[in-house]
């Protein structure tokens, strides 16, 4: 008896320490992947500027190959000829999502029909859609009463922003006019044809809005009498250079005014300025969500239902063409996270089939993650729940997630496993959905989602040039990993 027993504990501490092994290469493959896509001088931060988007998007689709991950459209869950019959989306705001061909991998078709073996690689995980984007990737300068203000440090140029060049006087909105009534009006007058108008951003966001996805269109949209816009915190509840107040990234439009954001080192009794600002509008820029599948393994596979991880690959690019985003955390890490995966349970058996897609067009208000859920290659009925993983590279000792009621036992069920871990995260920080990443789309589809930020001291380098790779920390890894893996396994039984 003292033998078996002594036989299954060794076995156990085998199991272990296998275990081990295998979270320590994932975790190395994870950083080496974060390091790889965050590189600028290949990726050009992951959008259409130099085409960063298409390689980040071969580079994902090469490593997901190699682990023997399949195309999603190639498994047996998938809808038949699903590419072929996309539809075209209107998400509840006011931007459109087009079907579209191949256009940047057109290359990959010889003659318009013969077939490349890159055709072969990479179309087949390929879901292609397009919207207008509108670009910033020449001159980006600002002056301030004779002092240069630093790009992505004293300022941000909203990304709907036209171009927009000379000298202008700068004014300040009365508290008076904050009202639904008047700020449009007031603003619209033709007294700041010549100038640019300081709007405390506390005081916008108690304007009454019809739909909390939108607070620019409504009340800058209709601003046609006016310079430019500067979206201050005039309260001074920031320190100068820390994050810039950020509500949704919106590039789909551009306003008739420049817009703004300053943080506390503007002045607060600014006289006039100098801009040399230059944008661009593409119409019907193509986009590539990525859909990769692993079946179930093992005598006790399943294929009626599958679990989807997601992440977004895209990010902002560049902001004037010094000013070149890395997106380390956000949202390399989350990219990193599934392709670990990928790369576990490739090699270990698991009942359950697992969906990986990694979507583009995130910062442009999640239109690749509408456009998969309006489009789904796995009917989303057959989706048992959606794991979002956006900025996991953080230090942050509590997990921030978000979930609705019919998600509620994903969280559930990752929280006991975390709390039965030794080196769990001390607490969940939980909230309800919203629209700040891309499981938004697939909860209002209806399907259960979930998102996991590890939120820490890198957090102020959100959307700046400072998302690199050195402010990035994998210490929070086993602790995701082992959370998601084991919860994965659980439906082996």
């Amino acid at each position: 008896m003292a033998i078996s027993i002594l036989a299954l504990a060794s076995c156990s501490y085998l199991k272990e320490k296998q275990e081990m092994k295998k979270m320590n290469e994932c975790k190395t493959y994870f950083e080496s992947v974060v390091k790889e896509l965050s590189d600028v001088s290949k990726y050009y931060g992951r959008n259409a500027y130099e085409n960063g988007d298409i390689f980040a998007a071969k580079y994902i689709i090469d490593q997901v190959r190699e682990m023997g991950a399949m195309p999603a459209s190639k498994s047996s869950m998938a809808i038949e000829d699903c590419f072929m019959h996309t539809q075209e989306v209107q998400p509840p705001y006011k931007a459109h999502i087009y079907n579209i061909g191949l256009e940047r991998w057109s290359g990959m078709v010889e003659d318009g029909y013969e077939r490349t073996p890159e055709y072969d690689k990479y179309v087949p995980y390929l879901q292609n859609f397009s919207f207008d984007l509108n670009v910033m990737r020449s001159s980006m300068k600002l002056v301030v009463d004779g002092k240069k203000m630093e790009p992505t440090v004293d300022f941000i140029a909203k990304e709907f922003s036209p171009t927009c060049q000379g000298k202008f006087e700068i004014k300040y909105l009365e508290d008076k006019y904050y009202t639904e009534e008047l700020f449009v009006k007031h603003l619209n007058s033709g007294e700041y044809r010549n100038a640019f108008v300081v709007v405390d951003w506390e005081k916008y966001n108690t304007l009454p809005f019809e739909s909390h996805m939108e607070r620019y269109m409504p009340y800058l949209m209709p601003l046609d009498k006016v310079g430019g816009i500067i979206l201050k915190d005039a309260a001074g509840s920031y320190s100068p250079n820390a994050q810039f107040p950020y509500f949704k990234a919106r590039a789909h439009y551009v306003t008739p005014e420049p817009v703004l954001m300053v943080n506390g080192t503007f002045p607060d009794d600014a006289k006039e300025l100098e801009i040399d600002m230059v944008s661009q509008m593409y119409p019907r820029h193509d986009a590539h969500n990525v859909v990769a599948f692993l079946p179930g393994t093992g005598k006790n596979a399943k294929d009626n239902e599958c679990i989807t991880f997601i992440a977004h690959y895209d990010h902002l690019g560049c902001m004037g063409k010094e000013n070149v985003f890395p997106g380390a955390n956000d949202n390399a890490s989350g990219v990193a996270m599934l392709l670990s995966l990928i790369k576990y349970w490739s090699k270990t058996e698991h009942s359950m089939p697992l969906q990986f897609i990694f979507l583009d067009a995130e910062e442009s208000n999640l239109l690749g993650a509408f456009f998969y859920a309006a489009n789904p290659v796995i009917p989303l009925d057959r989706i048992k729940c959606v794991i979002n993983c956006d900025m996991v590279g953080d230090s942050g000792d509590n997990l921030h997630c978000q979930c609705e009621q019919d998600g509620q036992w994903i969280i559930d069920s990752l929280k006991k496993i975390n709390d039965e871990y030794a080196d769990g995260f001390k607490a969940f920080d939980l909230e309800g959905v919203d629209d700040n990443s891309d499981h938004y789309a697939f909860e209002q589809a209806g399907v259960p989602s979930t998102y996991f930020e590890t939120k820490g001291e890198f957090y102020d380098h959100y959307h700046t040039p400072r998302d690199t790779y050195e402010h990035f920390t994998s210490c929070n890894y086993h602790r995701l990993f082992h959370m998601f893996t084991t919860f994965v396994n659980g439906f082996n039984e």
